[in-house]
């Protein structure tokens, strides 16, 4: 990959990186670090912001990196709306404690579809008000799920009405015992609806490169609501509290799946230009130094 990769500027791929850094992240704890080489970018995992209060290890650990895994993919919408290809390799050096992905980037003109993808990652946002009651068509759930896949990422829509029952009664559990834990800061205080469209992110395996695939996915599924103008709200609580993932991979998901998020997608009565965006770390502050 390295020997055909290109020697990016150091002012494009700081550029690129900015624009990654907009990626979703768990708790807002933008966990992403960057190595800028001569001919490769690499993407590592800041130990620093991984933990999260309340949640235990692993859970704040899969967190962190399905986050980075949504920064690697918007770093590749960027460059290729940018002139560049990304060629990304997972995990290269599997003994390395923080290095998740080397990425050689290659110029090549940007495709037709780079530009609206850029401009869906610059308005994409989480919006946590409540949806309107139209329903989310189960044809939109499922071409979101399908968006995910070409990035190894499985996405499994929830369309039975009995398994959404389930998964609202799992999320209120999760609200509630996040309440009595003294953890209820806002971020999770949102309940799932019976009119809300659900997407279950989740793999058979649960290690490091099935939380990037799913992070992959995540962005590229979130970008595609974007255009599509649905809002998409990460539902993780039910996830990090290990009594109500496993409820869920048992009782929704048929143990097919472990669950990394749970996705709401609904449409907003309104756009979303009044909402208040989160702040994001500036990229000088995530350089790592050779």
């Amino acid at each position: 990959m390295c020997q055909t990769a290109t020697a990016v500027p150091h002012r494009a791929a700081l550029r690129v990186l900015e624009l990654a850094g907009r990626a979703p992240s768990a708790h807002n704890a933008q966990p992403w670090a960057w190595r800028v080489r001569p001919r490769s970018l690499e993407l590592h995992l800041d130990p620093a912001r991984t933990a999260a209060s309340g949640i235990d290890a692993e859970a704040a650990e899969r967190n962190a990196v399905v986050s980075c895994g949504a920064a690697l993919h918007h770093l590749e919408v960027a460059a290729a709306a940018l002139g560049w290809e990304a060629r990304v390799l997972l995990l290269p050096e599997p003994g390395h404690p923080t290095l998740l992905a080397r990425l050689g980037l290659v110029r090549r003109p940007p495709a037709p579809e780079a530009g609206a993808r850029l401009d869906a990652l610059l308005q994409r946002c989480t919006d946590r008000r409540r949806f309107t009651a139209w329903p989310v068509e189960p044809a939109a759930l499922v071409d979101l799920a399908a968006v995910a896949a070409p990035y190894g990422a499985t996405v499994l829509p929830v369309l039975d009405a009995v398994d959404h029952a389930r998964l609202e009664r799992l999320v209120l559990r999760a609200v509630e015992a996040s309440a009595r834990s003294g953890l209820d800061d806002g971020d999770h205080a949102v309940e799932l609806w019976s009119s809300d469209g659900v997407l279950v992110l989740g793999d058979a395996d649960d290690d490091r490169r099935a939380w990037l695939r799913s992070g992959r996915g995540l962005g590229a599924l979130w970008l595609e609501a974007t255009r599509a103008g649905l809002s998409v709200v990460p539902l993780s609580r039910v996830v990090e509290l290990p009594e109500t993932r496993q409820a869920l991979r048992g009782e929704v998901l048929g143990r097919r799946l472990r669950p990394h998020l749970l996705l709401r997608i609904g449409w907003q009565a309104i756009g979303r230009s009044g909402v208040r965006l989160t702040s994001r770390l500036p990229v000088e502050e995530l350089l790592l130094d050779d």
